[in-house]
């Protein structure tokens, strides 16, 4: 089983189980998510803390052949999953912290000697976007339509792993 089916089967699992050192195992959230980019304040909170939460490509008809998801946790740690027809799947994996209002240090895990890691300054913003199937809240870059090294801007993951949906 290739790792973007492994993927897709955990993200059919709702809720994480933690075990409370004096109780039974019970559900917990794995992040707090992203309600709607819409509300200037959680789009204010974001830039502020960091976009902590899974994100997905902004929903179009070409997400069919190529989609991306990253997820930001909150302990600083992250992996970004890529997957397309000619390219495959691929998952790196990095480090972030807040640099500011609408910027992120970010460490790559997964080719670099932990000696040797440099850091890197990633933008980012939020914008109302079109594609061909709706309007859609997106974090993209500051210069850009995409985010990051991401062909597409981004939406939050809904509960039903399809993207926000406005």
């Amino acid at each position: 089983m290739g790792v973007w089916a492994r993927w897709l089967r955990r993200r059919r699992e709702p809720q994480a189980l933690a075990r409370d050192v004096t109780g039974p195992t019970v559900p917990v959230a794995r992040h707090q998510p992203v309600t709607d980019l819409s509300d200037v304040h959680v789009r204010d909170r974001l830039l502020a803390e960091g976009p902590v939460g899974e994100w997905v490509s902004m929903p179009s008809t070409a997400t069919a052949l190529m989609s991306d998801l990253i997820r930001f946790a909150a302990d600083g740690t992250g992996q970004s999953y890529s997957s397309s027809l000619l390219g495959g799947e691929q998952v790196k994996r990095f480090t972030w912290k807040p640099a500011g209002s609408g910027m992120l240090e970010r460490i790559e895990r997964d080719t670099v000697a932990p000696g040797d890691a440099e850091v890197e300054m990633v933008g980012f913003r939020f914008a109302e976007q079109h594609s061909d199937i709706g309007s859609f809240w997106v974090m993209c870059d500051p210069g850009g339509d995409g985010f990051w090294d991401l062909v597409w801007p981004v939406v939050p993951q809904s509960r039903d792993g399809l993207g926000s949906v406005p």
